[in-house]
Formats: structure tokens, sequence, C-alpha cells
């Protein structure tokens, strides 16, 4: 039987009853029935919406994280520098992913770019929460390369890899992938939370960076007279724990909707998973260098919390 319920993304949206095939009282309750299903479409997206925003901030909140993460694995001559470096990724990808990031991931175009929504031009209201959630997933696939370059960057350099990776090398791969257009999409390639959009492009992006640059001079020979380490382990825990917290976030926020049935489910299902990675990267790591994994047997922290980042990334 035709309802004349329209529905999209399994909310129902438009609604067209046929009253006159119904006596007076069955059309009174089809009138509070549509009132009540248009309550709920709003409900619906206002719910949906805030939990873009809400999951977008936490993704957000892990620029604190990384900044710290970075800032306490460096000299401390080199704190400033690296704090403003991961302050400019999160302000110079809002401008260039506004101007032509969202564009080239999101827009209509072809199986490999999309070139509708450029500044931010026709973009629908409703779709501005989602364009916040990915600004912070392309801020954070900006900032990764950060660390892998500290101290031995010019400012310069990076600021342009900065502009360059958040407006359009990752919005590229984000159109392969997560775009209905995309060539990948359309082959069937599922990638849930950027483990190939973000740490994948980002991490060739750090492999790259760092074969060029090379290792800082005496870091990681403790027979030099220069060698060194970072200069606060509290900064290095302190910035995980956030970025441990933002990752919850990160994960659950791909769901990308959650006024659907069971998405609460599927949501802490989420979270429990990214927080049990975590830590099953963590004590793996701190186990193995006690055992003499890592040359030394002894209690390892920064190896410790890198297998931690590395167990929440998976």
């Amino acid at each position: 039987m035709d309802t004349g319920l329209e529905k999209r993304n399994g909310s129902i949206y438009n609604i067209s009853l046929p009253f006159d095939l119904f006596n007076k009282s069955d059309v009174q309750t089809l009138e509070l029935l549509e009132k009540l299903l248009q309550f709920t479409e709003y409900t619906n997206d206002n719910l949906d919406n805030f939990f873009f925003i809400i999951n977008g901030v936490l993704v957000l909140f892990m620029q604190i994280g990384f900044a710290c993460l970075e800032a306490g694995s460096v000299r401390y001559k080199n704190v400033g520098n690296i704090m403003l470096k991961n302050f400019l990724d999160s302000l110079i990808c809002s401008i260039v992913f506004w101007l032509t990031g969202y564009a080239i991931a999101f827009g209509d175009g072809n199986a490999y770019i999309g070139w509708t929504w450029f500044a931010g031009i026709n973009i629908p209201n409703n779709l501005w929460s989602e364009w916040f959630f990915q600004y912070t997933f392309a801020s954070t696939a900006g900032t990764i390369l950060s660390g892998a370059v500290a101290e031995r960057c010019s400012f310069i350099t990076y600021l342009s890899y900065s502009l360059f990776m958040s407006g359009f090398i990752y919005p590229v791969i984000v159109h392969w992938t997560w775009s209905y257009q995309g060539w990948l999409k359309q082959l069937g390639f599922i990638d849930y939370a950027g483990g190939m959009l973000i740490h994948g492009v980002a991490g060739t992006a750090c492999l790259v960076a760092a074969k060029l640059i090379g290792p800082r001079i005496g870091r990681f020979d403790k027979n030099s007279e220069d060698s060194f380490s970072g200069h606060s382990n509290a900064l290095i825990g302190i910035g995980s724990i956030i970025i441990l917290v933002g990752f919850c976030g990160f994960n659950a926020g791909t769901l990308n909707h959650y006024s659907k049935p069971r998405d609460g489910i599927i949501a802490t299902i989420i979270i429990r998973n990214t927080i049990m990675c975590g830590a099953g990267g963590a004590l793996t790591t701190l186990f193995l260098s006690k055992f003499g994994a890592f040359n030394e047997k002894y209690w390892y922290f920064e190896f410790t919390v890198n297998g931690g980042l590395a167990g929440l990334v998976s």
C-alpha cells in the first residue's frame, strides 16, 4: 500500500497522505500523525547536527594533545615553534578547507575530484555541521606531519605544506573514497574514520619528509656529545591522554548520524573498541620494552605512549 511517505537516508522528509480516502476522525488522526512525523524529522536533523558538532569539537580538541605531545618531545628552545605550527595548522585549514577543500572532497564533479561549493557558495545549510566535522579531520591530517619534521623544517616550508595538504591533497583522496562519485567508492572500497584517508596519507607524507630531511643530529646517537631527548615527559603524557579523549569523538563521529535505530549502541561499541585498542597497544609496547625488545630492559615511557597512539589508530 502506498502511504505517500517519502524517505531519504532513513528519515521521513516529505509527507503526502490521501485524506480523501478517510472519514473525518481518520483525517484528524492522520493530521496529528503528520505533525508528529514532521516534529520527528526536525528532531532527528537537530540530533544529527549536534552529533557532528560535539564530536567535531572532540577532534579539534586533539590539536591540543598533538601540540603538548610534540612540545614535550622537542628541546625547550623549540617549544614555541612547534606550538605555533600546531596553532596555525587549524587556522590555515579552516580557510583553505572552506575555499577549496570541502568542494573538492564532497562537491559534485567526476570520479576523481569535485568542483562545486567553492568558498561555501550554495552549500545547503544542513551540511555546515558536516563541513565542521570534516574540517577537523582535514586539520588533523595536516598536523600529523609537524611531529615528523620537528626541529628541522623551515617555517615557510611547513606552512606551504599545511596549506597544500588541507586544501588539495587530502580532499582529493577524500573524494575518491567518501564521495558517492569517487572511483574507489564505486569499486566498493571502505574506509572508516580515515584509516587510509588521514593516517595513510599523512603517514606517507611523514615518511617521505623524514627520509628527505633525515633525523635530528644526535637525537638517536647515545654515544654522541650532542645526544638529547624531549624536555618534558609531563607534556607528552598530558598530550597523549587528550588525544585518547579526542579519538573517541574521532571514531564515533564517523558514524555520521545519531538518529537511526541502534545508533547509540553502535557509537558505544566504537568508543569501547577505541579505548581497548589504545590500551592494548600501550600495554603491549610497555612489556616489550621491559623484556628488551628495544635494546634496553626497562619501562620505556615514550615507546609506551607511541604504542598507545598506534593502538588508537588501529
